[in-house]
């Protein structure tokens, strides 16, 4: 490993042994979804044996090779878990001791079981019944597979009903962190943001220090260019009143662009960024492709590498834990480059052991990194 890169490391880790950071207070929704993580069969060799499709392409060939004929495709369940971005996204920011409040899609009446563990560590409000998804996972990549009816009712009237105004006035009056996540599948978000700037932002408390909001538009490839582009001016908006932060991956931040005029898919990742940032009312972009993520802001451009896996044990809610990894970083003021180094070893962590890490545990990981014993 290269020098710098270590040195980075243990002077986070030791950063992070010395913090005594008081605990956030979060707002954050308003998805949920029931997850079910799966594998997709190659070669069945016994009832409990069979070899995997490892890649998207060989899944790919595989499909296109049936075209005009019919194929059966076997898929086996590893775990199911909770999901939704918001929610994985929440869930790894209470291991990093934020207290958070979660308004989302997890349950009417009784909480789903999938958030039982997650609700007895912070405030859950449920108003509307997850969603349900099945996340078709390979080692390069994955196929969320969903299910969305439920999250209809996610909407500024079910908000009204289930939490009621005041009391949402009330949460982000008191919140230093609020986060909006997963805009193209809660298809009433743009109204729920637009109802809140006029019924909500205009009786909040003037902060001399403006709170942070986080949004995460979570592949918005299947809406409309003019939906993207309404979401991204009321995104514009919120820096009225909290410090704007926009997290995308990759494949989101080209869509973006191309969208916003870049046509160039190959140009490399500051030029991305920068065209971003230029085009898009906010005071921090990040985007975190697999094995890199970076961060602009008018003070400047960041990049740093991450410890890639090459053969993780889960992917689904990689970027949910990197914004979080992110996010706490910011929170407790470490710089851009160390913020985003948080980001990629929160995901790292993740990938290799299928949970979100606390702090000790992440720690400790850093600590590998930096002495290259990960994945050995």
């Amino acid at each position: 490993m290269q020098s710098n890169k270590k040195r980075t490391l243990t002077l986070l880790s030791q950063e992070l042994k010395a913090l005594r950071p008081q605990r956030i207070k979060a707002l954050i929704g308003f998805d949920g979804f029931v997850d079910e993580i799966v594998h997709v069969v190659d070669k069945r060799i016994g009832i409990d044996e069979y070899l995997r499709l490892d890649s998207m392409a060989e899944y790919g060939r595989r499909i296109e090779k049936s075209a005009g004929l019919s194929t059966n495709v076997e898929m086996v369940t590893i775990t199911q878990k909770m999901g939704g971005c918001g929610a994985t996204f929440a869930n790894a920011l209470i291991e990093y001791d934020f207290d958070v409040t979660y308004v989302g899609a997890v349950g009417i009446q009784d909480i789903h079981p999938v958030f039982a563990e997650m609700a007895s560590r912070c405030v859950m409000i449920p108003i509307a019944n997850p969603a349900r998804t099945d996340a078709i996972e390979f080692f390069d990549g994955k196929i969320i597979s969903s299910k969305l009816e439920s999250l209809k009712e996610v909407s500024w009237r079910g908000l009204c009903e289930k939490l009621g105004k005041d009391k949402l006035i009330e949460l982000l009056d008191r919140c230093e962190f609020v986060g909006f996540e997963n805009w193209t599948m809660l298809h009433h978000m743009s109204e729920i943001w637009e109802q809140m700037f006029v019924e909500v932002f205009p009786k909040l408390v003037r902060r001399v220090v403006k709170p942070t909001i986080f949004f995460d538009l979570a592949d918005p490839e299947k809406r409309k260019d003019s939906d993207i582009l309404h979401a991204l001016e009321l995104i514009g908006r919120f820096s009225n009143y909290y410090k704007t932060v926009l997290g995308l991956n990759k494949k989101e931040a080209l869509e973006i662009a191309e969208i916003l005029g870049l046509s160039d898919k190959e140009t490399n990742l500051e030029t991305l960024a920068r065209h971003l940032f230029s085009n898009i009312r906010i005071d921090t972009l990040v985007i975190h492709p697999l094995k890199e993520a970076c961060v602009i802001t008018k003070d400047g451009y960041h990049v740093t590498q991450g410890p890639y896996c090459e053969l993780p044990k889960l992917t689904t809610g990689a970027g949910d834990n990197f914004n979080a990894g992110f996010v706490f970083g910011m929170s407790v003021g470490l710089d851009m480059e160390q913020a985003l180094t948080m980001g990629v070893a929160t995901s790292g962590y993740y990938v290799r052991y299928a949970k979100s890490p606390n702090t000790q545990e992440l720690i400790a990981f850093l600590m590998d990194w930096a002495q290259d014993k990960l994945d050995k």
